[in-house]
């Protein structure tokens, strides 16, 4: 039996594990010598570190005026009360925040509502789009007075579209801009209505027509 271990270096083989079990002992040795030591050099550093934070607070309460310190020490007490005073001015603004962003929003829903109704109540969008082929001078002439502006859209006799915004008065033309006479097809005779002409046309005449209908 020996003779056959031998043979198969079963020896070799403990010898080699024993040398793996003792550095792995000597290893686990050298690291428990060293924690205390570690655990030592902490304790110090922390000791150190209290040692000049106390040095930096103020000796006595008669050395608050040449010290940023808000208080000579404080205490457990006295932390929980500055921690709740931060929160209740962090809340403070929190809300003002907030309150201020609600605020803007509404203002600008309303800016908005009030650009889309005035939007919709002018003349510029509401206006309608007829054929003036289709009502007599008198429809169309009564048309443009009772809506303030109206576009009128019919055909030339080569068949090329032609439209035109129609007016009862000057004041629903643009500031550079006056109503003048046009005459426009329709279904009894040719009929003269109010369109907005430019002011440059008036060839230096400083009089300008109030022409209505």
């Amino acid at each position: 039996m020996v003779e056959d271990l031998l043979d198969r270096g079963a020896v070799d083989e403990w010898r080699e594990e024993d040398a793996v079990t003792k550095a792995e002992k000597r290893r686990q040795a050298a690291y428990k010598a060293k924690l205390p030591l570690s655990l030592k050099q902490v304790r110090e550093a922390l000791k150190s570190a209290s040692e000049k934070t106390d040095d930096a607070r103020p000796r006595s309460c008669a050395d608050r005026r040449n010290s940023i310190s808000m208080a000579c020490s404080i205490d457990g007490v006295g932390l929980i009360n500055l921690v709740s005073r931060n929160t209740s001015a962090l809340e403070t603004f929190s809300r003002k925040f907030v309150e201020v962003l609600i605020m803007r929003s509404l203002i600008m829903k309303t800016i908005a509502i009030v650009i889309t109704a005035l939007l919709a109540t002018s003349p510029a969008v509401a206006i309608s789009r007829l054929s003036p082929l289709k009502m007599t001078c008198e429809q169309a002439r009564a048309t443009v007075h009772n809506q303030g502006a109206v576009i009128f859209r019919w055909s030339s006799p080569r068949g090329l579209p032609l439209y035109d915004r129609f007016v009862r008065n000057s004041r629903y033309c643009d500031a550079n801009e006056y109503a003048e006479w046009k005459r426009i097809p329709t279904r009894d005779e040719s009929c003269p209505v109010l369109f907005c002409e430019n002011l440059d046309r008036l060839d230096g005449d400083f009089i300008i027509p109030d022409n209505s209908l």
